[in-house]
This record gives structure tokens, sequence and C-alpha cells, in this order.
């Protein structure tokens, strides 16, 4: 018999591949080359015999305050943060504003409240020429009551505040800061936990009173800037 010239539909007789199949979970066996052989996975399986269940890495994710789960290939999720927050859940306060009051009179800036939760960070640089001024202040309402943060210049001296509900947290520079000066510093509430880093160099640690954690501001009420 000599070669073959042509032909279609021909396959090497044997043993059907799909007879003694791994295929699993309802899976349909589709036949190859040989004894080769691929599984048609159904519903939420996959792998090559269909015996793997997908899982969606956002079903219970920690994204916070109105963030985007996004699933990541490796298996994992990123949160996609809205304006105001940042930090790998969206769990860490974001706000940025340059301005300059003028030290000749009373002066204030209000803008849009932060969506605060149990982390925080506040960095400002500043000039004061005055030994007393409020620098920032957000609390949950209008009258004073309730939780709060500030930052504010007492006699020279810097004070970060805060309260949980559970009592009022203080952390106060240990020396004087230089009026006329710029000067930066970074606020950071982590839970009950504080700090207060001044130039990069002066840190202050402190903690509020008991088990609570979140700071609420009910409808985020605007927060104020304010200069005396």
């Amino acid at each position: 018999m000599g070669d073959m010239l042509y032909g279609a539909n021909i396959g090497d007789c044997g043993q059907d591949p799909c007879l003694n199949n791994e295929c699993q979970n309802n899976a349909t066996c589709i036949p190859g080359e040989g004894e080769r052989y691929t599984c048609d996975c159904v519903g939420d399986f996959l792998g090559p015999y269909c015996a793997d269940v997908f899982s969606d890495p956002c079903e219970g994710n920690m994204c916070h305050f109105g963030s985007t789960c996004v699933p990541e290939p490796t298996g994992s999720y990123r949160c996609d943060c809205p304006a105001g927050v940042q930090g790998d859940r969206c769990n860490q306060a974001r706000w940025q504003v340059h301005l300059c009051l003028p030290s000749a009179v009373t002066s204030f800036i209000e803008l849009e409240g932060m969506k605060l939760g149990d982390q925080h960070k506040v960095e400002v640089e500043f000039l004061s020429s005055k030994p007393d001024g409020m620098i920032f202040y957000q609390g949950q309402k209008t009258d004073g009551n309730g939780d709060f943060i500030s930052l504010n210049l007492v006699d020279s001296f810097l004070e970060f505040r805060y309260d949980l509900g559970s009592g009022i947290a203080e952390l106060r520079s240990l020396q004087e800061v230089n009026l006329n000066e710029w000067l930066s510093i970074v606020a950071v509430r982590d839970g009950r936990d504080g700090s207060l880093e001044i130039e990069g160099l002066e840190l202050i640690e402190g903690t509020s009173k008991r088990q609570r954690d979140m700071l609420e501001f009910s409808a985020y009420p605007d927060q104020t800037v304010d200069y005396e």
C-alpha cells in the first residue's frame, strides 16, 4: 500500500481517550489527538480537570468608605479609593489644602469634612506669627460635643487632641515652637493610639482611654482651618 495522499476526519484506531477521563463536576470530556483530551468546565469550576472552584477575592473584602474592590490576577484584591481617603483598605483620611491666612485679622476657611474611620494622618506645614491659634478641627456635632479631632497652637506649644467618645487624648509638644518660622508636623491616629511628629525629630505618642477605636462624624460635617 502506498502513502496516503489525502484524508478528512480520520484518526488513529484505538481506545476513546474520554472513556476513562478524569473530568469532574459534570464537565464534558472533549477528545483530542491520540490519548489526549480536555475538560470543558461548567459553573464556577476550573482547572485542567474542573476540580477547582472559583473564589471571588472581593467577597467579604475589607475595602472602606465606598471604595471599589478590584480582583487581582494573583488571587488577591486591591481597593480603589474615592476622593478623601487613602491606604491599602481606604481607611485613612486624606486632606490637602494650601492657603495663607492673614495675621492682622481673625480668619478661617471651612472645607468639606473628611471621612474619618479607624486611621488618619494629617501633614501640615505652617508659619505662625502668634502663639495661639487653631490649625485644624473637625467634630461630630456643631455644639462641640461628641467625637472630634484637632490640632492647635497654645502658648506656642503644639497640641494634637482627639476624642473617640471615651475621653480626650492630648499630645503636646515638649518645647515651644519658633514663631515666624515654617514648621512641618505630622499627626497620626491609628485606633486609640496617636503620635505627633515635629520637623521629623521630636516624636510624642499617646493613647485615648478605654476601648473605642473609631471616630464617628455624622454626615461628615465640615472642617475648619482657623487663625486668630
